[in-house]
């Protein structure tokens, strides 16, 4: 048995900036990009990118992120969930 990640969340003070890495220089595929989230994905691989600029508050949020997006499915309503509780 293999374990594989569905989604990895990231904190970056820059989300443009980190998508761009990403979609440039590591060929990830660009689904959605504001200036505080995106989402990006390669293969079956989905990266989220959420601004951070507190990392007190972000430690937190981390815990909660995870849980919503690896123990469910995946779905736009466990990200939706995740974004609620950040903003």
């Amino acid at each position: 048995m293999v374990a594989a990640f569905r989604w990895v969340l990231q904190l970056h003070r820059d989300v443009p900036k980190a998508a761009r890495f990403y979609s440039e220089g590591l060929d990830f595929t660009v689904n959605v990009c504001t200036l505080r989230w995106a989402e990006l994905q390669s293969g079956p691989l989905k990266l989220a990118l959420m601004h951070s600029s507190r990392l007190q508050r972000c430690v937190a949020l981390m815990g909660t992120c995870w849980a919503s997006m690896n123990l469910h499915d995946g779905t736009v309503s466990s990200l939706e969930r995740c974004k609620l509780e950040w903003n």
